[in-house]
């Protein structure tokens, strides 16, 4: 996503988005909760230091995308005609 689209989903200019980032400015925590949900993450992304801990959150964002993936697939299979995992 760029600055641009950030700046348009939260309602602010590219400067603002551009202060943030170069650290000359911090958000509030309100806009960082709609930041956060911009991105499709939680706040506490912005908090990790640690590569594990990063590698951790990451991992566990994949694992409910399949998760949730999965049960969209297993619903069209349904749909259409049941295959051996959905019957």
């Amino acid at each position: 996503m760029s600055h641009k689209d950030l700046a348009e989903k939260l309602g602010v200019t590219e400067v603002t988005v551009s202060r943030w980032l170069s650290g000359e400015r911090d958000p509030s925590i309100e806009t960082l909760n709609r930041i956060a949900e911009a991105l499709g993450t939680s706040t506490s992304y912005f908090f990790i230091t640690d590569d594990w801990q990063l590698e951790k959150e990451l991992s566990a964002r994949r694992e409910n995308l399949m998760a949730d993936k999965m049960k969209i697939i297993g619903y069209r299979c349904k749909e259409v005609q049941p295959c051996r995992n959905c019957e």
